[in-house]
């Protein structure tokens, strides 16, 4: 005999059938599509609400940088794709312009320094002269920020006329723009002493720092001091060889990425021996503290002048499709000793305060030897 099949049952049976089907298939499909964030959120109540006019291009930019701001670590910031090409061009120590360095002097705008061939020192200007104009325009009463406005607004519309105030004769110069090389090292002899001024660790440093202890040392110096007060740091491929040249064989630098093991890399066993003394100041951070430290820890040199910033992250530059980019603190570092700088920096050998007079003119480069007390007290190391 046949089974009747209880109608009411059976609807039941279905819906109970397509109810666990949807529930499968949502609980797969969860793990496929996202969940919104609360970014998405906002973004649509701004697309469906707001009355006023925006610019979206405008709003992700803002978004962005405070993403990473939001972070707490002032290592690591956005950047827009503007900022971008002007890191970069700082990374290559190198810039756009003719060449010069203005300093106020006295309310007198004043060449203090030419990069070697460069526009303005193929033309044939030197430091010293007063600039009297550009384009014709006086700069009496403009600050140095407004002088290189008005320069860099002249070199955009091709060229730039100067007039300089040069043995009681104003002369002009008419210059273009071009991509001006910046040399990061500069070197003499102090009392037979090598001075070498490392301004950062980017582009070229490590290859100048060497050929500056190469030339001193065939001088006859009696020891090297590394001035590296005002020094910002700069790129781990250009601090390594420069530490790998002086220090002997062992570890120089100590890192840990995120979920990785500790790595270090190790200098070899050529090595230059000789008394050296080291210049920082609460200005040197990075890759400048890290040098100092690490010949500190080798008992390698005298370190000189005052408490350092204290930086442990280095960090690594990410391209963003938009041509912007994020820098961001992705690798933990420490001293050959296994020693973290973070928040502390490095305590000098000698401690040497400065007042702020002679910093301000440390800063541009205008104090004289004789009468900067750190330099002073690091030369007298090696009598």
């Amino acid at each position: 005999m046949k089974r009747k099949i209880d109608v009411s049952a059976a609807i039941l049976l279905i819906v109970a059938a397509a109810f666990l089907a949807f529930a499968a298939a949502c609980f797969f499909m969860r793990g496929l599509i996202p969940e919104k964030t609360k970014i998405d959120e906002v973004k649509e109540v701004i697309d469906q609400l707001y009355v006023g006019e925006y610019d979206m291009a405008e709003l992700e930019e803002y978004a962005a940088a405070a993403m990473v701001d939001a972070l707490g670590d002032r290592w690591s910031y956005y950047l827009t794709e503007e900022y971008l090409q002007q890191y970069l061009q700082d990374s290559n120590n190198e810039y756009y312009g003719i060449g010069i360095t203005v300093q106020q002097i006295d309310d007198v705008i004043t060449v203090q320094a030419v990069e070697r061939d460069s526009p303005a020192a193929l033309a044939g200007i030197l430091p010293g002269g007063q600039l009297q104009a550009v384009d014709g325009q006086s700069v009496e009463g403009m600050d140095t920020t407004e002088v290189k406005n008005l320069v860099q607004a002249g070199i955009a519309e091709g060229e730039v006329v100067l007039s300089i105030l040069e043995n009681g004769v104003v002369n002009e110069y008419t210059l273009s723009g071009d991509i001006i090389q910046v040399d990061p090292v500069r070197y003499e002899m102090m009392d037979g002493v090598g001075y070498i001024k490392v301004k950062n660790f980017d582009a070229r440093s490590a290859e100048q720092l060497i050929n500056a202890c190469m030339k001193l040392i065939e001088q006859g110096a009696d020891g090297l001091v590394f001035d590296l007060r005002f020094n910002p740091g700069g790129q781990l491929d250009e601090l390594l060889p420069a530490l790998d040249y002086l220090l002997p064989e062992g570890d120089l630098f100590i890192s840990k990425v995120k979920g990785g093991e500790m790595e270090a890399e190790r200098s070899d066993a050529r090595c230059v021996e000789m008394p050296m003394a080291v210049l920082v100041n609460a200005e040197s951070y990075s890759a400048a503290e890290f040098f100092a430290a690490a010949l500190q820890e080798y008992n390698w040199a005298t370190v000189v002048g005052e408490q350092t910033t204290g930086k442990g992250y280095a960090q690594r530059t990410i391209m963003l499709t938009d041509g912007g980019a994020v820098h961001i603190s992705a690798k933990e570092y420490f001293t050959p000793n296994g020693i973290s700088l973070a928040d502390k920096g490095i305590t000098p050998d000698i401690q040497v305060d400065i007042e702020e007079e002679p910093w301000t003119l440390l800063y541009y480069d205008m104090l004289l030897p004789e009468e900067d007390p750190q330099l002073q007290a690091a030369l007298e190391i090696f009598k």
